[in-house]
Parts: structure tokens; C-alpha cells; sequence
């Protein structure tokens, strides 16, 4: 009988009949003393072989969980993305691939267009200063920034090849331009850099701008050996398993990101020593990283995100075909009009080493002599530089 009452109560519960707080208010307190409650069930059960043990666990366990959840968690209210948009530059669109994205626009009086993509676990808000200085000149018109699949205030889709990090959207947003600048930061490189490619191929005259590209510059270019290729597949695949393996990860994630002093600490580390002093920017930038973590799905676009990823490294990787030799192939074209591109890296850059830029810069000039590659060394900057200080008179001067 006194089984049977429980299973009823286990039934309540899992039908939401009662509510965890009406059997459990998490304090640390109470969290110790039901963790030891339901540890001593669960061995009750293990030992004794007693099955009431394991629905007296369960009762512990779950509203328990419901506590974890809120208190050591700290789940915030999330919103749908467009009731977080900063300000009147920002605003959700739809594109042919992509629904929900969110954009950042300034409209200049020129011709050439500009687009940028943002880095990792960045949003298209890290450019928000560069692209409105870039807007004021005389020849730029339409200046445009969008949030990645997985990140910032784009809505997080349901398919995972809809997380493929690649130009769609940034051709999608660029459709109509004659000409096109495209800039990509880190992460971003790889995504403007394929957008700039596959536009000039299309005959859209193209620049490209790579701040601290994320774009490891190859001693040679071409398929590894068939061992070699056997050994990344089944360590990527293995990662990718690992990813898609969602429920921990994503409370890793979560905790890990609400963190009251993430991004103050995350940014501080990737930005360089002057920079790093100047607290009011930093936290200014943090906030601004941080406002993707009240959309509605982020932890589980964010893990999307990485394992596409993982599978497109896997792809390049087995096939040589990396980004690298795409954009020297297309250098080297006479007949596709991409043939400018300027790199930016920060001398004090820890996370994408300045050696790899000055390496890029090289392969580029020797695969492609004829095109116009410059690379531009800010001292004292690390991974941001566009964040770090003002790059605009830089890029200004690329941009014809």
C-alpha cells in the first residue's frame, strides 16, 4: 500500500499536478540535505534491492532538480529575439536561407557596400562603432552587420545544417550591390572570406577585410595522406557524438556563461594590455555579448553551431579543400574580380597569434602575385582591435 501511495505521488509529480515548490524551496541548506536524502535512497535500492528506495529517490531528485535549476543555474527569463533589439539600427529580418536574423544597418551616400561578420560567441554589435564611422564616407552606402546561426538575436533553427558557418546570409543581405567590401573577425574570417569568393565568382566586384582571421595558414596546400585522414575522422567524429550529447552540455554552457563575471573575464583575456585596463569599455562590450544568453534556445543554437562546425573542419580537412586555397585560387584568377584583401591582427593577439597572419599574408602573395595583399600590425592590440580602439581610419582608406 505504502508503495503503491508513492507511485500515485511519483505520477502527480511527472503529470505536473503538483508543483516542485510546494514539496521543495531550494536553500544551500536544503539542496546538502536532500542530495544526502536521495544518495541514501539510491543505495537503499542498490544494496537492499528495496523499490520503494527508487521512488522515494525520485521524489527527492526532481524537485531537487527543479532548485539546481533555479537557483544554481540561474535560468533567466528568456524572450523571443526581437523584444531584446538594442536600438533603431537593429531589427529582425528573413533571408532566402535563413529566417529570424538579426542585422545592423547605417546607410550612408556612396556606392560600395559593406558587410562584416562577427567571431565566435560575438554578435554583429561588436562592430557596431566601426561600421557607423565607416558609414559617413563619402563612398560607402549601405553598411550592414548580422548575428551568426547560434549567436547574438538570430533565431535559433531546428536543423543543424542551417548552422553551417559559410557567406548565405551575407550574400543574401548584399544581393543587389555592384560592389561589396566584405570584413570578417576571427570565426567571421571564414564566413566573409566564402561570401567574398563566391560573389566575385557570381561577377560582384569584392574586397575582402580579415581582422585576426581564425584561418590557420597552411605550409602546403593539399589532401593529407589516407592515415591521417582516418585518424581526424574518427577524432572529429568522436567530438561531434560528443556535442550532440546536448543535456550536459548544455547545462556546462549555461552555467559556465551566466557566470556574473564571464564576459568581463573572457574579453579581458582575448583583448590587449592598454586595452584591458579601460574597465568601461570592456563592460560595455561584455553587456553586449552577453544579451544573447536571454534568447529563447541559446546553449542548444550554441552547441548546434559547434557541431556543424566540427563536421565542416572534418570536410576541409579530409579533402585539402581549406578556405585558404579558396581564396588563392580565386586571387590568382584574372576573370573573378577579387583581388584586394587587407589583414589586421594585434601584435599582443594570443588566441590567433600575429605569426599566423604575417604566414597568411605570405602564402597569399606567393600563390597570387598580381593581387594586392596588405597587412596592417596594431601594437599592443590583442584578438579585437576593432573593439580595442579605432581601425576605421584603416579600413576606411581599403575601402575604393
Amino acid at each position: 500500500m505504502r508503495l503503491l501511495l508513492l507511485l500515485q505521488g511519483a505520477a502527480a509529480l511527472s503529470s505536473g499536478a503538483l508543483p516542485p515548490s510546494a514539496l521543495y524551496k531550494p536553500t544551500q541548506a536544503g539542496d546538502r540535505a536532500v542530495s544526502w536524502l536521495a544518495a541514501l535512497g539510491v543505495f537503499a535500492k542498490l544494496v537492499k534491492r528495496r523499490p520503494a528506495a527508487a521512488v522515494v529517490a525520485g521524489l527527492l531528485t526532481q524537485p531537487l532538480a527543479a532548485g539546481i535549476t533555479r537557483d544554481l543555474l540561474r535560468t533567466p527569463d528568456l524572450a523571443e529575439p526581437a523584444s531584446l533589439l538594442p536600438d533603431s539600427n537593429s531589427r529582425i529580418v528573413d533571408t532566402d536561407p535563413l529566417e529570424g536574423v538579426r542585422i545592423i544597418t547605417y546607410e550612408g551616400t556612396g556606392s560600395v557596400t559593406v558587410h562584416a561578420s562577427h567571431g565566435f560567441g560575438s554578435t554583429s554589435e561588436s562592430f557596431q562603432e566601426l561600421l557607423e564611422a565607416l558609414s559617413v564616407q563619402p563612398n560607402v552606402g549601405s553598411v550592414i552587420a548580422h548575428d551568426h546561426s547560434g549567436f547574438g538575436l538570430t533565431k535559433r533553427p531546428s536543423q543543424r545544417r542551417k548552422y553551417m558557418l559559410g557567406g548565405d546570409v551575407a550574400l543574401a543581405l548584399t544581393r543587389n550591390a555592384s560592389s561589396v567590401v566584405f570584413i570578417g573577425h576571427s570565426m567571421g574570417a571564414v564566413s566573409a572570406t566564402d561570401a567574398a569568393v563566391r560573389a566575385a565568382e557570381a561577377g560582384t566586384r569584392a574586397a575582402l577585410v580579415l581582422i585576426a582571421p581564425a584561418i590557420v595558414a597552411g605550409r602546403s596546400i593539399g589532401p593529407p595522406s589516407v592515415k591521417r585522414r582516418s585518424v581526424i575522422a574518427r577524432a572529429v567524429g568522436a567530438l561531434t557524438k560528443l556535442v550532440v550529447t546536448r543535456w550536459p552540455f548544455r547545462v556546462f554552457v549555461r552555467r559556465l556563461v551566466l557566470a556574473k563575471d564571464f564576459w568581463p573575464r573572457g574579453l579581458g583575456a582575448t583583448y590587449g594590455e592598454r586595452a584591458r585596463q579601460n574597465k568601461d569599455n570592456v563592460n560595455a562590450y561584455a553587456r553586449r555579448y552577453a544579451r544573447a544568453a536571454g534568447t529563447i534556445g541559446w546553449e542548444r543554437g550554441l552547441l548546434a553551431f559547434c557541431a556543424a562546425r566540427l563536421e565542416q573542419v572534418l570536410h576541409a580537412l579530409l579533402t585539402g579543400d581549406s578556405i585558404e586555397a579558396r581564396l588563392a585560387r580565386t586571387l590568382r584568377s584574372a576573370y573573378i574580380p577579387l583581388d584586394r584583401v587587407l589583414i589586421i591582427n594585434g601584435v599582443d593577439d594570443a588566441l590567433v597569434p600575429v605569426a599566423n597572419a604575417r604566414r597568411l599574408v605570405e602564402n597569399l602573395k606567393k600563390s597570387a602575385p598580381a593581387a594586392s595583399v596588405e597587412l596592417v600590425e596594431i601594437a599592443g592590440a590583442g584578438h579585437c582591435p576593432h573593439e580595442e580602439g579605432d581601425v576605421s581610419e584603416v579600413v576606411g582608406k581599403f575601402i575604393k
